[in-house]
């Protein structure tokens, strides 16, 4: 966890490391040296009650719009109540049909107390339709477009070199990145229960989570088959599993089914999506939203459909590129396929119409959290019995989170405190001033 004072004025909290923590840092240097606010960047994973012990924020932002019970939104409502401010980035946009309204601003506070940053108007009228107070509800665009702009665009021979250097990767090869919405697939009962407790549809969880284990499957079997396949020889496929699947649990996966890893094959969870996304030739998902980002770097996408019938699942930013229902196809769009110009097009139209691409969303965000910080007049007063009434509403959650965070920063994991996908989300404060140029207390 990092913060520069017990009383801060914006206190960050990270889910997925992996997907959040640059854009959190690039709006925390913004705050920090043009706004000149105090910063605290903290995991939901695994700081939570350390986090409402020992920061009194004006405001708190979450990457998502839950105040279900164990929630960062719930515990600091339960400790401060109304006198702060709450954000929600939700990075994800309410996105995935087989969700039900899983996504979506459910609780009461999140509908009437809860700022909304949304991409654009589509789903701002999404925020809307679920009872979201329209004055809670404002547009951002979209701020990972503007990390890519700033860290990424025309830096594919940087990130190639150091990924190379990093994992021992032929340089010269042709390099496949794979980046699947894969965690369902490797999930375990309780979850599911709760995600379908918490809104999600449960026949079309069942339904998604079949077949994303088949597409995963599929998958599988035609890196092999391109193992052996000279006119491929030279051909790295790069899978990154999801933030909360473990390179782990893809080894045994694959080992499994084709009897041990292809030598063509590289599972790691090293650097980040963007990283690897800026120094590949193509990309290749079930439908993750990194299809957008693959777009502003101009790396040709195509979405994995080899179960496509019975498949009602709908993704918009999927639809206009290529599908890969077979080998064949995923053989000939790896020796030649490329995107043409219809496809970039569709593609561009339908990016402007979900996403205000016109603003600075980094900016754009900043400020209007900057905004919401000055609106609060005063740090908020602490009290033990209001912190010990959040800790006793789930006690259970509490000391797991305590034990989690004790375990990462020890680097031992005991009874597998930690499942072992999640460990990569876990950061200290020298990671964060490496990231944002700024000390920690």
């Amino acid at each position: 966890m990092y913060f520069q004072d017990k009383n801060v004025d914006v206190l960050f909290f990270l889910e997925h490391k992996d997907r959040e923590i640059e854009i959190t840092c690039e709006l925390a240097k913004h705050l920090i040296s043009k706004e000149g606010l105090k910063i605290a960047i903290a995991s939901e994973l695994f700081d939570l009650p350390t986090a409402a012990f020992r920061l009194r924020p004006k405001v708190v932002v979450t990457p998502s719009t839950s105040f279900a019970k164990g929630s960062a939104g719930a515990f600091f409502f339960e400790v401060f109540g109304d006198r702060i401010a709450y954000v929600n980035l939700n990075y994800e946009q309410f996105l995935g049909s087989w969700l039900g309204n899983f996504k979506s601003a459910n609780h009461p506070i999140s509908k009437q107390l809860q700022k909304h940053f949304v991409w654009g108007e589509h789903f701002k009228n999404y925020l809307l339709k679920a009872g979201v107070m329209k004055n809670n509800i404002i547009i951002t665009g979209r701020p990972s477009f503007s990390v890519i702009a700033k860290n990424y665009e025309g830096k594919k021979d940087y990130y190639r070199n150091l990924l190379a250097d990093s994992l021992h990767i032929d340089p010269l090869k042709k390099w496949i990145f794979i980046g699947l919405t894969d965690g369902l697939a490797f999930k375990h009962d309780k979850l599911v229960s709760c995600l379908i407790a918490y809104g999600g549809d449960e026949r079309k969880i069942e339904r998604h989570i079949q077949w994303v284990k088949k597409t995963i499957e599929a998958l599988i079997d035609w890196i092999y088959r391109l193992d052996k396949d000279p006119e491929l020889s030279h051909t790295a496929f790069i899978l990154r599993p999801h933030p909360s699947v473990s390179t782990r649990d893809y080894e045994i996966l694959i080992s499994n089914q084709v009897g041990g890893i292809p030598k063509n094959l590289v599972i790691s969870k090293d650097h980040n999506a963007l990283s690897w996304m800026a120094a590949s030739d193509k990309y290749y998902t079930n439908f993750s939203t990194l299809s957008l980002e693959s777009y502003l770097l101009k790396i040709p996408s195509y979405i994995l459909r080899p179960l496509e019938e019975g498949n009602d699942e709908s993704y918009w930013w999927c639809d206009s590129l290529p599908k890969i229902q077979n080998y064949d196809q995923f053989r000939r769009s790896i020796l030649n396929g490329d995107l043409n110009r219809e496809q970039i097009d569709k593609l561009r139209e339908e990016i402007t119409y979900y996403v205000d691409v016109e603003r600075n969303a980094l900016v754009e965000t900043a400020r209007r959290i900057s905004s919401l910080a000055r609106q609060v007049k005063s740090y908020p007063i602490w009290e033990w019995k209001k912190y010990l009434a959040a800790i006793s509403t789930n006690p259970k959650r509490a000391v797991g989170i305590y034990l989690r965070r004790t375990s990462a920063k020890l680097r031992i994991n005991p009874f597998h405190v930690i499942r072992e996908g999640i460990i990569s989300d876990y950061f200290d404060s020298k990671e964060i001033e490496r990231r944002i140029g700024t000390s920690s207390r």
